[in-house]
Order: C-alpha cells, then structure tokens, then sequence
C-alpha cells in the first residue's frame, strides 16, 4: 500500500508537508507543495478521508466491493463478513462494481473515500490493473474468492484440492477415460480445478485424450456445446469434470438428447454446489467449497489489521501477508453414484 511516508520520501519533505499539502489546513511553499503534488501523482497516492481529521472517530463500518452481487456464491461469502462483523459491532457498505458501469477505480475511490476502515473485495477473478489498484490504497484489505498479490492479504478456495477430489472420486468410481470442460484460460479458478483434476490423473497412471479437454465460459451453453463436440468426435469418454455447475448442467442435457444415460455410460462432476443440482432432473455430483467460512475468515483477517491498526503503535510494524486456503468436499448425487 502507498502510504504518506512513501509519498513524503519521493518528494524529499516530511509526512507532516505532505499532510498540509492534501489537507490544505497550513501554508505551504510553493516548491514542497509541487513536489508532493508530483509525488502523489507518480506513485498513485489515495488519500484517506479518515486521516484528515486526528480527531474524527472510528466509523465503525467497513466496505465490500463486488461484481457478483447477484450470485448465490456471493450471499454465501456475504453472510460469512456478516456474521464477523455483527460480532464486532461494525456496519458494512456494499458497493457493486456494476454502479459504476464496471469501472473498479472509481467504485473503489467512491468506497474509500466513504470513511471506511477497511474493504473487503469479493469477486471470483481480479485483473492486474486492479491489484496495482488495491495496493495504492492506505486503509486495511483483502481478497475474497479471488487471489490478490503476494503481498496483500487473501482467503481464496482451494481449487487445485477440488479438481483433485474429482479426479479421484471419478477414478473409485472405475471410470477409465476422461474428459473436462473448462472455463476460460485467463480464470485462475479454473485453471487451477484442471491442474488439479489432470495431476490426480497422472499420479494414478490415468490420462486424459488434450481433444477431451475444452475451454470455454463459464456457462450452460459452453456445457452442451462441447458435450456435443465430444460425442461427436467418437473419443470414448467415461468421465467428465466440469469448471463449474452450468456446465455440467448443460452436459447433461446434452447427452439426454443421445442415446447415452449419465451415470451409467458417462459420470459427471460439477463445481460450486449451486442450488440446482439437488433439484435437477438428474441431480448433480458436485465440488463444494465452503464459502460462509470463506466470508469469515476474511472478516476476521481484515478486522486484525484494522484493530492493529488503531492500537497506533510508535514502531511500523513488518506487513506479512495472510494467504488462506478453504479446503472444498465432494457433495455426491445421482451423476456419479452408479
């Protein structure tokens, strides 16, 4: 994060010139105040309303920014930061990404400039213009649901765990070839549920035919179109992973319009444990990561740099990052259990 010492050290004054300077509460010289405005451009310095006055009170609220508000995933992860924060007698400010016609700058800089004392970013993927973003801001964050940099805090599912445990549940089930539909090749979440599923493979002396391997979004139609492509290419298949529960959705129903049945000629695995696959006409056999504890852990990471951070300790103390992982389980339904 930049904070008023990095600035103050680019434009060779002291953290009180800088103060004055964004403040504008005391005269400045001309030359120091240049300087600092420089400085505070070149290095992307946000300054943070609630260190302009040394005797504004605590707000007591913290913000979550998102672009997946309308998700169930998301709720999950919401009632998680809730449930810490009720504990903790803050109020949260929700802000979606979307108000701002996708802008993340400007929703961020809306949120920040707000009098929170931290933010917590829910999203299942981050740009890297986002993250240089995120790091120039002063006030305590974290990632939620999406990895941030290797400095900045974050608690992001164990995908990599979960594509191993449905490599491993479709091997028990005697399931010999395998195929997968992924999401798209920039989404690390997929990417790593693939890494996972193909390493599980590998180490149990099993392979996977890379024309059985299709990318696509992360939706139904991705699902029954490269279901379709793979019968019609005649590869055999016994076993098919999907990057999340649309797709599996959607492979479902397109081997319903063949003469294969699911489970007993091709088992299927989703992702994500949505609502649905309990109630889909053949329910669906699914990777659940707990996203309620997700939502917690980060409340309860964000709230410790917050409170470390009123105890306004004389000495700065060394910044290392959190990285947690949620590990995720097999939820099992009728597209496997034959």
């Amino acid at each position: 994060m930049i904070t008023i010492k990095d600035v103050a050290r680019e434009a060779n004054v002291s953290p009180t010139t800088v103060s004055q300077v964004v403040n504008g509460n005391r005269p400045t010289s001309e030359s120091a105040k240049i300087r600092v405005q420089e400085a505070i451009k070149k290095l992307g310095y946000i300054p943070n309303e609630n260190a302009r006055s040394l005797n504004m009170k605590n707000t007591h609220t913290i913000g979550i920014l998102t672009d997946e508000e309308s998700d169930f995933l998301f709720a999950e992860i919401l009632g998680g930061i809730e449930s810490v924060s009720y504990a903790k007698q803050y109020h949260i400010l929700l802000l979606s990404i979307k108000q701002f016609g996708g802008n993340f700058e400007k929703a961020m800089n809306f949120l920040y400039r707000k009098r929170i004392e931290g933010i917590i970013y829910v999203s299942s993927f981050t740009s890297d213009k986002n993250l240089s973003l995120m790091s120039k801001i002063e006030i305590p964050f974290i990632f939620a649901n999406c990895p941030g940099s290797e400095n900045s805090d974050s608690v992001i599912p164990n995908n990599y765990e979960g594509g191993r445990i449905a490599a491993l549940h479709l091997i028990e089930k005697g399931c010999n070839n395998f195929a997968m539909i992924a999401g798209p090749e920039d989404r690390p979440s997929s990417n790593d549920r693939k890494r996972g599923y193909i390493d599980e493979l590998v180490s149990n002396n099993k392979n996977i035919n890379d024309d059985l391997i299709f990318h696509g979004e992360m939706d139904y139609n991705t699902g029954y179109n490269a279901t379709k492509q793979f019968i019609s290419s005649k590869k055999k298949f016994d076993a098919l992973f999907c990057a999340n529960d649309l797709i599996a959705a959607g492979a479902l129903n397109a081997i319903s319009e063949t003469r294969l049945k699911c489970p007993k000629d091709i088992k299927i695995v989703g992702y994500d444990n949505k609502e649905f696959c309990e109630i889909w006409p053949t329910p669906i056999t699914s990777i659940q990561s707990p996203l309620t504890d997700l939502g917690e852990q980060a409340g309860k990471i964000l709230f410790e740099r917050i409170e470390k951070r009123q105890e306004k300790s004389t000495e700065q103390e060394k910044f290392t990052p959190q990285q947690a992982l949620i590990m995720p389980r097999l939820i099992e339904r009728v597209t496997t259990n034959k």
